[in-house]
């Protein structure tokens, strides 16, 4: 099928329910299980790790059979998996140094929130995204945005000696 100059392609019903999956799915499975479970335990872990991985699945079918396009078309398999890592690393190192750097600037410490924890994670999202677009690997996202909550989430907990 040809598209027109000018011409707007309908976007479908599905395309809608995938981009509200993706953009809201984690924030009302966080607060949720917050509701439930206040106190960082275990369980409400398990809840949300399990519902977030749920959300992926099911945008990962839409894509599929809801749009009936090849996953590519969301930037998996589109880069051998060696380039995809060194990319990631890339992107790790890219975010860290940013990340790193507007926290010196404005005085953000651990889970502090407020106003520098959205300059951060603003920031940190442009440079995903900005790789996304360029680089249409989903997987080297995935990567390096990993490295990146590793290294600032599980590394400072794993040397304090806190589970």
């Amino acid at each position: 099928m040809s598209e027109q100059p000018g011409v707007r392609a309908r976007i479908s019903s599905v395309t809608w329910i995938g981009l509200l999956i993706a953009l809201f799915a984690m924030l009302v499975i966080r607060q949720t299980v917050s509701h439930f479970w206040p106190a960082t335990i275990f369980t409400g872990a398990l809840w949300k790790e399990s519902l977030i991985w749920v959300s992926a699945i099911v945008l990962l079918i839409l894509v599929r059979r809801g749009e009936r396009l090849p996953f590519t078309s969301i930037g998996l398999g589109t880069s051998t998996w060696w380039k995809s890592v060194l990319w990631g690393l890339v992107i790790a190192i890219a975010c860290a140094a940013v990340g790193g750097a507007l926290a010196a600037l404005t005085g953000y410490g651990h889970w502090t929130g407020g106003w520098a924890n959205i300059l951060i994670a603003l920031a940190l999202g442009a440079i995903l995204a900005g790789f996304y677009l360029w680089r249409r690997d989903l997987v080297a996202n995935m990567i390096g945005h990993f490295l990146v909550d590793f290294a600032a989430n599980i590394l400072p907990a794993l040397f304090q000696g806190k589970s």
